[in-house]
């Protein structure tokens, strides 16, 4: 009974390989028929189609450009400010610490006070 058993199993993987095998080429065929229609529906087909992808990309880099170049000049009027402010305070450390020698000893110390005053802090504080 056993070896039966054993036969029919073989018997049924034996059949079921040999359909696989004589269908295997329709389902192949219909892949790859599916396949093509997938990629044909993708690809533009006339050349009107082509510019027009063309003229789409060329718009969106143009924009892309148009972006970066304010951001590049926001950034320029940026950093001339923060050399410009840095520059100052360079300048006031500079007659802050090496006063001049024709100066008062009162006129250093308004010089000072005036550095002083000017220097503070006018962003957003934290009140924690």
């Amino acid at each position: 009974m056993l070896i039966q058993s054993f036969l029919f199993f073989i018997l049924g993987v034996a059949t079921t390989s040999w359909l696989f095998v004589l269908l295997s080429p329709l389902i192949w065929r219909k892949a790859v028929h599916f396949a093509h229609k997938d990629v044909c529906a993708q690809l533009p087909l006339s050349l009107t189609e082509i510019q027009a992808n063309h003229d789409f990309i060329c718009a969106q880099h143009a924009v892309e450009l148009a972006k970066n170049q304010q951001k590049y000049e926001s950034l320029q009027k940026k950093y001339a400010h923060q050399k410009i402010h840095l520059s100052q305070v360079i300048e006031q450390l500079y007659r802050l610490y090496l006063p001049a020698q024709n100066t008062s000893p009162k006129e250093s110390i308004a010089i000072k006070q005036n550095i002083v005053n000017t220097n503070t802090f006018t962003g957003k504080q934290n009140d924690a």
